[in-house]
């Protein structure tokens, strides 16, 4: 009994005793913190998913300079950035012929896009087409990936003259292909010009309008008109001193 009390009651076996139950009591902790975490695979790649999209708005703040008026609106508009790379991840994971990524739109719905940049169709009365009967064609063809047949991306902003931008580019790129160089043709001269073929300015209009006009009257190269257009200006500019 003696012997046991002393045992018991030796100080120094008892600061090892509870120094070892101490380090049993940590690595039992650290254990269960592991488990627990491992239990939670997803919560661990949403958070990384989470970081990955708040990296990527940031940049897209910053590359189309995007002003949030309150701290609401940016955490709206984050959220709706995160659906949309979501959207975008699983499109291109379905390896369509095209893909999806981020625009200067991608901090909006589709509904809010159609709203602001959507125009109702005008009904454009064609007087005189012809329809032409195709040969052989191949499948498909890219003209992306051959050099000196496409104008840069443009933007039409606000105003619903794709038909214009379209039509353009058509004409450029039918030019380029016969060998007579690539040249950016003036959008601005189509959407102005070509009221009187049918066309509606920037309240929607028609290619096939817009070839009628440019075969009777022409299309200038756009360095031409924004030349004229400042010419134009600086006349305005000059009578308004004079």
């Amino acid at each position: 009994m003696d012997s046991y009390l002393r045992y018991k009651h030796n100080p120094s076996q008892s600061k090892k005793s509870l120094i070892l139950f101490s380090s049993l009591f940590f690595i039992g902790i650290l254990f269960a913190v592991f488990a627990l975490k491992s239990s939670f695979p997803s919560k661990s790649r949403s958070l990384s998913q989470f970081e990955l999209d708040q990296e990527q708005f940031k940049s897209f703040i910053l590359t189309y300079n995007k002003n949030y008026p309150t701290p609401e609106e940016f955490l709206k508009r984050f959220q709706i950035f995160r659906e949309n790379l979501a959207h975008f991840q699983e499109f291109n994971s379905q390896r369509h012929s095209w893909t999806k990524g981020i625009t200067k739109f991608a901090d909006m719905t589709v509904e809010e896009f159609h709203e602001k940049y959507s125009r109702p169709m005008e009904k454009v009365e064609i007087e005189h087409y012809k329809e032409f009967e195709v040969g052989d064609t191949i499948f498909s063809w890219d003209w992306r990936n051959v050099p000196g047949i496409l104008t840069p991306i443009k933007d039409q902003h606000t105003c619903a003259n794709c038909y214009a931008f379209a039509s353009a580019a058509t004409v450029e790129s039918a030019w380029a292909i016969s060998g007579k160089g690539l040249h950016s043709l003036s959008v601005q001269q189509i959407t102005d010009c070509s009221l009187g073929f049918g066309n509606h300015g920037c309240n929607t209009g028609s290619y096939i309008a817009t070839y009628g006009y440019i075969k009777n009257m022409g299309l200038s190269v756009k360095s031409i008109i924004l030349l004229l257009i400042q010419l134009e200006t600086a006349k305005k500019a000059l009578l308004n001193i004079l």
